[in-house]
């Protein structure tokens, strides 16, 4: 999301330790006490810009009391925004835009603003043609008041570059990045936190097109200047280490370096959240995915282990992510050939999914065959048959017939049902196997 005023523009995930603002922003972060809950607070706050004045006011003070009425409404809809409160929060941007026009007119970089930040919440609420509206429009009035070379212009080419990544427009998206990061580049040069966001924004525009290589020269560029600003013992800096090692794991080529960047990233998370968070268990399961990648199982096995053990700690055992953790132990326990091991963390697997999600949906599907490949390689051809029947019927339920995880299921039971001698049922899942999808 690319609300500005708020620090969060796409590329970065919220950190609450640095707090910048636009040039163009009178906001400030959390500086109204509003929520969503009490809706009479932030009237009363935003009434109160107006009911400390003498009701002989000039109209001096009567058009002050309208910018701090914009003001306030423009802190109390970050409340709102921040607390998920989405429709609240559009509707006090909109209050403060109608102010804007009327009293500072369209050509006003308050203005400018107030049009980014309603089509920051109308982009989270997933309207994504309305935000583009919005965001050019914003655009269009920095571009004629500011220049293009500005820095609050090259936020408006990120945000739109922002909406039209989520649509799919991934030329034109690359086009607007592209151009806000010559204009970084310009106003703040190349080491700058600002810069270093439209280097990772173009990356991973890159690598949704399949650049790889071009994405992993983007990130190292990002890295370098977030070392040079922030230093390497920060949040950003971790984050920047995961995407290197996420995309050199996807190129394959060197894995070495992509170990040696999650370990890195796991030891700034452990330095600024403490070894015991889900940033750094995520860290873990990176770690332990890639050595499992590596053919080093009983490392993967410990780092998968230790990523459950906070799971488990800080998201107890009903929780989707455990069960996750769950099952990539039971999968490396089954490459290392421990059968029985296995077996036991796919059913607790199941049982939490049972739990959270019912008795009716893909992951549940998912788990009974992982269950009956298992039993498959024990030998135990009833019991695996029953459990790949049971994920048959819930992927032709959900996924239709068509789909490449139910023709899996065809083909697994025709080979079960082949190896137990039914030849005529084995033919048949293999004929509704061989289903070609156009």
């Amino acid at each position: 999301m690319n609300h500005e005023d708020q620090n969060i523009e796409k590329g970065f995930p919220i950190d609450s330790s640095i707090t910048t603002t636009s040039s163009s922003s009178s906001i400030t972060p959390g500086g109204t006490s509003a929520t969503s809950s009490t809706g009479s607070s932030i009237s009363s706050s935003i009434s109160g810009a107006s009911s400390t004045r003498s009701s002989a006011s000039s109209s001096t003070n009567e058009e002050e009391d309208r910018n701090l009425a914009a003001d306030s409404y423009e802190r109390a809809a970050v409340t709102l925004e921040q607390e998920g409160n989405l429709d609240s929060a559009l509707e006090m941007h909109q209050k403060c835009l109608a102010i804007r026009l009327q009293k500072l007119g369209e050509e006003h970089p308050a203005t400018a603003t107030a049009y980014s930040n309603m089509a920051s919440v109308l982009e989270e609420q997933g309207h994504l043609n309305k935000a583009l509206k919005l965001h050019k429009k914003c655009l269009a009035v920095r571009e004629r008041i500011l220049g293009r070379n500005h820095v609050d212009t090259a936020t408006s080419y990120n945000n739109i570059g922002s909406v039209l990544e989520e649509k799919g427009e991934l030329e034109d998206a690359l086009d607007m990045y592209y151009i806000g990061l010559a204009t970084r580049e310009k106003v703040w040069g190349k080491k700058h936190i600002d810069t270093a966001t439209s280097y990772r924004n173009i990356a991973s525009i890159l690598e949704e097109k399949g650049d790889l290589e071009a994405s992993l020269e983007m990130h190292y560029n990002c890295l370098e200047v977030l070392e040079y600003v922030i230093g390497k013992d920060h949040i950003k800096v971790a984050d920047s280490y995961h995407d290197i090692a996420s995309l050199l794991t996807e190129i394959g080529e060197d894995l070495d370096e992509a170990l040696e960047m999650h370990v890195k990233s796991l030891a700034v998370k452990e330095k600024v959240f403490g070894k015991h968070h889900l940033q750094t268990a995520h860290s873990y399961d990176c770690i332990a995915r890639l050595y499992d990648e590596m053919g080093d199982l009983e490392k993967s096995l410990d780092m998968h282990q230790k990523c459950l053990f906070i799971r488990l700690e800080l998201l107890g055992e009903t929780h989707p992510d455990t069960a996750t953790s769950y099952t990539n132990i039971a999968l490396v326990l089954q490459q290392d050939g421990d059968f029985d091991t296995s077996l036991d963390y796919h059913f607790k697997s199941l049982h939490v999914r049972e739990q959270v999600l019912g008795m009716d949906h893909v992951e549940i599907a998912n788990c009974y065959g992982h269950i009956g490949s298992i039993q498959l390689e024990m030998g135990n051809l009833e019991s695996s048959l029953e459990m790949h029947r049971k994920c048959l019927a819930i992927r032709q339920k959900h996924l239709g017939e068509d789909h490449p995880s139910t023709l899996t299921s065809f083909n697994i039971l025709a080979s079960i049902l082949h190896t137990m001698g039914d030849f005529e049922k084995s033919l048949e899942m293999q004929r509704k196997g061989s289903i070609q999808v156009l």
